[in-house]
C-alpha cells in the first residue's frame, strides 16, 4: 500500500466510520484490507470500494471490513478503579433521588460485544435492588455490526464468569453446558446500537445521562476530534453526571462545565450542578 492509496482509504475509514487509523498503523490497514479484496475475489482495491457501495451486499461487505479494523478485546469489569467509580456514583445518586423518580441513564460507548454495557448494568442493577420503583437503562454502541449481534445475543463462554465477582455472577448470570447467558431482567434494561462517533446525524436521541463510559475508544483520534467529542459528550450530561474515560485517553482536555473528580486511578469528570460553573 502505497501512501497515496493510505490516505485514500484512511479518510473513507474516518468519514464513514469514525476509525482513525495514524500512519504508524499502514501496514494493519494494508493487511487487513487486502484480506477483504481476496474474500471477495476483486482484482485491486478499487473493485473492492465499488463492492461495498453495491447496496445492501455492499453495506454488508462494509461492515465486514469494519469488523476487521476495530479491536474487541474487552472484558466483564474491566478496570476496576472505574467500576468501582461507578458503583459509589450509583449509590449516590440513588440515595439522594429520595422524594423523586429514582432513574440512571448510563451509555457505554465503543461497547464491542457488550460486556462492558452488561457490567454497568450489573452494577445500576444491584443498586436499583434496594430501592421501589427505581429504574435504570444503558445503552450500548459500537461502529461494528457484528460485534453488536454477539452483544445482542448475550451469551459467553464459561470461563468468561470468572471476571465477573461472585454477587453478581449468581444474580444475573444463567449457567449451562455451553456457557452462560445473561438474565432476561438484565436484558430488558440494556439496548444496543450502531454509532459512528464522528457522525452527528447518526447519533441515536440521549440527553440527561448520569454516565458516559467511555474506555479505549478516543487514543486513536486525533486531539482535535477528541475534544470535539468530549465536548458533545459533556452537553449530553445532566448536572453532577459523570464522564468516564480510561486512563490516559486524553492529557489536556477543560469544559467550563466540568470538573475533573479527583480520584488518581481514574480520569473522570462531572458536569457542575446549576449556579455552580467556575
Amino acid at each position: 500500500m502505497d501512501d497515496h492509496s493510505f490516505y485514500w482509504w484512511s479518510k473513507k475509514l474516518e468519514e464513514r466510520a469514525g476509525i482513525v487509523i495514524p500512519a504508524s498503523r499502514k501496514q494493519f490497514l494494508a493487511s487487513n484490507l487486502n484480506q477483504r479484496v481476496r474474500a471477495n475475489r476483486c482484482q485491486n482495491e478499487e473493485e473492492y470500494y465499488a463492492r461495498v457501495l453495491e447496496g445492501p451486499l455492499g453495506a454488508r461487505e462494509w461492515a465486514q471490513l469494519i469488523d476487521c479494523l476495530t479491536v474487541h478485546q474487552t472484558h466483564f469489569f474491566r478496570h476496576l478503579p472505574s467500576v468501582e467509580l461507578v458503583r459509589a456514583e450509583a449509590r449516590h445518586w440513588y440515595a439522594e433521588s429520595q422524594g423523586r423518580k429514582r432513574e440512571l441513564h448510563a451509555w457505554s460507548v465503543g461497547c464491542s460485544t457488550g460486556e462492558e454495557a452488561w457490567t454497568l448494568g450489573m452494577i445500576l442493577a444491584s443498586e436499583a435492588a434496594s430501592y421501589q420503583r427505581a429504574y435504570y437503562s444503558v445503552l450500548g454502541t459500537d461502529v461494528s455490526q457484528p460485534a453488536l449481534s454477539l452483544a445482542r445475543q448475550a451469551r459467553y463462554d464459561r470461563e468468561r464468569l470468572r471476571e465477573i465477582p461472585g454477587n453478581y455472577r449468581e444474580r444475573w448470570c444463567l449457567e449451562d453446558d455451553l456457557g452462560f447467558s445473561i438474565h432476561p431482567d438484565l436484558r430488558r434494561r440494556v439496548a444496543f446500537a450502531t454509532l459512528n462517533l464522528l457522525d452527528d446525524s447518526a447519533a441515536p436521541v440521549l440527553s440527561n445521562l448520569h454516565l458516559i463510559y467511555c474506555q479505549n475508544v478516543l487514543i486513536y483520534m486525533p486531539r482535535r476530534t477528541r475534544h470535539q467529542i468530549l465536548n458533545r459528550f459533556a452537553a449530553l450530561l445532566r448536572p453532577g453526571g459523570v464522564l468516564l474515560l480510561g486512563p490516559g485517553e486524553v492529557m489536556t482536555w477543560e469544559h467550563e462545565d466540568m470538573e475533573t473528580i479527583d480520584n488518581p486511578r481514574t480520569l473522570a469528570f462531572r458536569r457542575r450542578e446549576r449556579g455552580k460553573q467556575a
